[in-house]
């Protein structure tokens, strides 16, 4: 696939009309990323919006002490970025490609032009802007709410739910987490969410293969939820 048929082929631009779709990439500076590479920092000043379009990106938070919080990894067609700029504020989190990634950048004078004259467009920017703060709403109540092993049993059945293949043996978790990976998502340490995973595998609920958490029975993790 062309480079501009592969980004005609993200949903963002879908529903353009061949004049509207070549309006729109005139205004876009096609960037790559090598895997490690940061494409903003957490207090940088916001002033490029981004679309993902392949690759994968983590964003993250750090505490003054140094510790983790992973908000999400995204994938391609993915919109981040935009609520800093569109609220004039610095980003609130870093973003890092954990492999070799290509994005779309905008300025915020191109995104507000472009989503004024294609309001399909800024439905969808809404839309994946809605996501992201339904997904960080429940990862904050879980942190808040849930003891160790619900943390982790709902984090495993999100990330399935996003990121999640079926195969032979169950869903496998697309995504190669480490054990540090998990608990900086669960905010638990890596001591607590190696036991909990063993606890999960003695009871024949996942299994762990190449780097891939395969969950074998979601019922009966949904039940370490409640």
């Amino acid at each position: 696939m062309g480079d501009l048929a592969c980004i005609r082929s993200l949903d963002l631009f879908s529903d353009l009309t061949d004049a509207q779709f070549a309006q729109v990439i005139s205004c876009i500076e096609n960037r790559s990323y090598s895997k490690e590479e940061f494409l903003f920092h957490e207090g940088d000043r916001a002033s490029r919006i981004f679309v993902l379009k392949s690759g994968r990106i983590k964003l993250f938070k750090n505490s003054w002490d140094g510790k983790e919080l992973i908000l999400a990894f995204l994938t391609p067609d993915s919109i981040f970025g935009e609520d800093a700029v569109f609220s004039g504020e610095t980003y609130s989190a870093s973003a890092m490609a954990v492999e070799d990634s290509c994005a779309l950048v905008f300025t915020r004078s191109n995104i507000e032009r472009i989503l004024l004259e294609n309001p399909g467009i800024a439905v969808k920017v809404i839309e994946n802007l809605s996501r992201r703060l339904y997904k960080s709403t429940n990862q904050v109540s879980d942190i808040a709410f849930r003891d160790a092993r619900g943390r982790l049993a709902s984090a495993l059945l999100r990330l399935s739910s996003e990121y999640g293949k079926p195969s032979r043996e169950g869903t496998v978790i697309d995504l190669n987490l480490t054990h540090q990976d998990i608990a900086n998502i669960v905010s638990l340490s890596r001591t607590t969410v190696t036991n909990l995973l063993l606890d999960l595998r003695d009871n024949e609920l996942i299994t762990i293969k190449n780097h891939r958490i395969i969950l074998k029975d979601q019922a009966r993790l949904a039940d370490w939820v409640r």
